[in-house]
Formats: C-alpha cells, sequence, structure tokens
C-alpha cells in the first residue's frame, strides 16, 4: 500500500498558520515546551513562505512596450 504525498499548503495557508502561531506566542501563556514547539513551526513556516515569495518574484513579468511599440513581456528586475 503506498501512501500519497501530504499536500503542500498554500503561501496563504502557511501564513494564516504563521500568524496564528505569532499571537499564541504573543500572548505568552504557553508553557516553555510548547512555546518552543511552536517557534520551531513558525521558523519553518517563515522560511517557507520567505521562499516562496523570492520563488514568484522570480516569475514576475512585467508588459511594456519594446522599442517597435508592440507589447513585449519582460521579467521583473527587483
Amino acid at each position: 500500500m503506498s501512501q500519497e504525498p501530504a499536500a503542500v499548503p498554500s503561501f496563504e495557508d502557511s501564513l494564516s498558520r504563521l500568524e496564528s502561531i505569532v499571537a499564541r506566542l504573543e500572548r505568552g501563556d504557553l508553557p516553555l515546551e510548547q512555546a518552543i514547539a511552536a517557534y520551531e513551526e513558525g521558523r519553518r513556516l517563515a522560511e517557507t513562505c520567505s521562499r516562496r515569495l523570492v520563488e514568484v518574484e522570480q516569475r514576475i513579468e512585467i508588459l511594456a512596450k519594446g522599442a517597435d511599440g508592440k507589447p513585449e513581456w519582460r521579467e521583473f528586475k527587483p
């Protein structure tokens, strides 16, 4: 029996989970071990979100007029 890979959460789901973790940590009512686990999960989510943003940024293209006046696609350069 083969297991199907777990679905990768969307950027929005990851960000929402990260915001929830930050709110819990900011309340300051978690026991130390739970706070550490939440921090570690939050750190992983932050890295995942950051990596996804970089990937998207690299894919963005801007529609601009070329030398001949016709629209052309150019890569986004931050």
